[in-house]
C-alpha cells in the first residue's frame, strides 16, 4: 500500500536519511533497494543529487537537496527531479497531499518557520513565525518545538497549532527534543531534566519520565520501542516504551542520526560512515 505519510516524525528529526514504502528502501534520495537486500539500484543511474529528509509517497520521493537546500521530488523509478520551492528547507514531512517543512530564513537557525504547500508546490502558506522543528502532523494538528524558547541548543518548548495556523497552544514549559507523537501520547527527550526520556498526553497532561532516568539523545520511537544513544556509554540502545527490555544494539562507536525502517536501524557513527543493524541487534553491516 502506498504511504499516506512519507516518513516517521522520529526519522525526520534524525535528518531522514532513509525512507521505506512497501518493500523498497530509499537512501539519500539517490539509491533504492529491496528491503531484503536485493535489487540495489541508483536512481537515474546515480544522476539524482543526494538529499536528506526523505519522504516516499506513492510514485514520488520528496527530499531536501544537498546542492541548494530546496525541496525536490523525483519519480521512484527515476526521471528529472522537479524543484518545488526556492528557499532552504528542513524538517520535511509529507502527509497526504501536503508537504510540511521549516523555512530557514537564517542559514544558522536550527529550524525555521513552519510552512506547508501542496505536493506539486502550489498553495504555499506559513503556519508559524518562530524558529521551529520536530514537526509531527496528526489529524488537523501540527506538533512542534519552538526553539526561540529553548534553554539549550537544539531544544525548545513543545507547542501544537492547527494546520491552518490557528489555535496555537503551548503544551510544556520544559526544553524538549526529538518529539514523537504516537496515538494520544507525545514522547520526547527532556533537555531540562538531564536529557531523559518523557511522555505526556497530546493536551499536555500526565507528564512523566520513562526508562528510569536513562540519559540519551537521538530518541526515535518505532512501534512499542524507542531507539536512542545512551549518553553514559555512547552506545546505540533500545527499550520498550513501558521501560522494559533494555538492549544494547551497538557499543562500538558513538551513534548519530538514528533511523528505523522496517526491521532495520540505520545510523551514522562519529568516526564516519553509515551502518545498519537489525532491531534485534544482529547482522550489523555498512550501508
Amino acid at each position: 500500500m502506498p504511504n499516506k505519510q512519507g516518513n516517521t516524525a522520529g526519522n525526520i528529526s534524525n535528518k531522514g536519511l532513509v525512507a521505506i514504502q512497501d518493500d523498497w528502501l530509499y537512501v539519500l534520495a539517490a539509491i533504492k533497494q529491496k528491503t531484503n537486500g536485493d535489487d540495489f539500484t541508483a536512481i537515474n543511474g546515480g544522476g539524482t543529487p543526494q538529499g536528506i529528509y526523505l519522504n516516499a509517497v506513492g510514485d514520488w520521493l520528496y527530499y531536501r537537496s544537498f546542492e541548494n537546500g530546496c525541496i525536490y521530488k523525483v519519480h521512484i523509478n527515476g526521471g528529472t527531479p522537479l524543484q518545488l520551492n526556492s528557499h532552504s528547507s528542513t524538517n520535511i514531512l509529507v502527509v497526504d497531499e501536503w508537504i510540511y517543512y521549516t523555512k530557514q530564513d537564517d542559514k544558522n537557525a536550527v529550524g525555521g518557520k513552519i510552512c506547508r504547500m501542496k505536493t506539486d508546490g502550489s498553495l504555499s502558506s506559513t503556519i508559524t513565525n518562530c524558529d521551529c522543528g520536530d514537526i509531527n502532523v496528526i489529524d488537523d494538528w501540527v506538533y512542534y518545538i519552538n526553539y526561540d524558547e529553548g534553554e539549550r541548543s537544539a531544544s525548545g518548548c513543545i507547542y501544537k497549532i492547527k494546520v491552518n495556523g490557528r489555535g496555537m497552544e503551548k503544551l510544556s514549559d520544559e526544553s524538549a527534543c526529538n518529539v514523537n507523537v504516537v496515538g494520544d501520547w507525545i514522547y520526547f527527550g527532556n533537555a531540562s531534566r538531564g536529557h531523559t526520556f518523557w511522555k505526556m498526553k497530546t493536551d499536555g497532561s500526565e507528564k512523566q519520565m520513562l526508562l528510569d532516568g536513562v540519559q540519551g539523545s537521538s530518541w526515535n520511537v518505532s512501534g512499542d520501542s524507542v531507539y536512542y544513544r545512551k549518553s553514559s556509554r555512547k552506545a546505540l540502545c533500545k527499550a520498550r516504551l513501558d521501560g522494559s527490555d533494555f538492549m544494547d544494539l551497538d557499543s562500538g562507536d558513538m551513534p548519530t542520526d538514528i533511523l528505523v525502517a522496517g526491521d532495520w536501524v540505520y545510523y551514522g557513527v562519529q568516526s564516519g560512515g553509515v551502518y545498519k543493524i537489525r532491531t534485534n541487534g544482529t547482522d550489523k553491516g555498512t550501508m
